[in-house]
């Protein structure tokens, strides 16, 4: 009896860990924006900023707020998810299946350095510091 426990339990969960399979990374970064005059941010500019990004990148519209307002938008092609989380002064991405960091961290700098173009048109920043100090 105790022979064929073994034999189960190596069939199910050690045998499977044999077979080659494909290694990918998964990376979620949620980053708080903030507006660098100091005052709250513009709610309305920063949901236009991830808007002109979504559009930019291919990125379709999934989740809606009881306004209207996109909150959260997946590309097709990459996986990758743009979404607000929590509020509209966190925004997160979350990178589709990729297999080496270099091809995470070109999606990642191009979808940064674009959606920071379009913040800092009114003194606002998407940063990686930390809780939003305002």
């Amino acid at each position: 009896m105790e022979n064929r426990a073994r034999r189960i339990i190596f069939d199910r969960f050690i045998v499977p860990l044999k077979k080659p399979r494909d290694n990918y990374i998964g990376i979620e970064i949620e980053m708080p924006i903030v507006s660098l005059s100091g005052q709250k941010n513009n709610r309305d500019f920063c949901v236009a900023s991830v808007e002109k990004a979504i559009s930019r990148f291919g990125f379709s519209p999934t989740k809606t707020d009881c306004d209207g307002i996109c909150f959260e938008a997946v590309c097709e092609d990459t996986g990758d998810v743009f979404s607000f989380d929590c509020s509209y002064n966190n925004f997160e991405i979350s990178l589709g299946r990729v297999r080496t960091l270099h091809e995470a961290q070109a999606r990642f700098r191009a979808y940064i350095e674009f959606i920071n173009s379009e913040l800092n048109k009114k003194q606002h920043i998407l940063t990686g510091l930390g809780i939003n100090p305002r």
